[in-house]
């Protein structure tokens, strides 16, 4: 008699544990990522190439990356989309930097962790001068 009193209060028990935002975050999709290149506030001039190179590494697959480098705040210069899947994706692209007036600069990493677009971004502040 006591368990079927005791019965409806685990099951929400249980339906509560099981289905917590918590619970579900433990399940998400995540990478590391190295960036070997370009280093964080590098100084480059007009008319330099930027080599972007790094390794993105997941457990659970990783389903591409994109690399977009552009003004802080301002629409991207470059932009370049790589589908691919694996559970290393090795990170290289190379760019021309056409910008002559200093500033500032940033290179965003994406890596595509999943289907759903749920992703891991890097961000590396670069600095232009004359």
């Amino acid at each position: 008699m006591r368990f079927r009193q005791l019965y409806p209060a685990l099951i929400l028990f249980i339906c509560t544990v099981a289905c917590s935002k918590a619970n579900e975050e433990s399940f998400l999709p995540t990478a590391e990522i190295v960036i070997n290149s370009p280093l964080q506030n590098s100084v480059i001039h007009p008319g330099d190439t930027i080599y972007i190179q790094g390794t993105a590494t997941s457990t659970t697959g990783l389903h591409g990356y994109e690399i977009t480098i552009r003004k802080p705040g301002a629409p991207y210069l470059y932009f370049q989309h790589f589908h691919e899947h694996s559970n290393t994706l090795h990170l290289e692209d190379k760019w021309k930097n056409v910008v002559s007036q200093p500033g500032d600069l940033e290179v965003l990493i994406s890596v595509i962790l999943d289907h759903h677009d749920r992703r891991k971004n890097v961000t590396i502040p670069l600095q232009v001068r004359n």
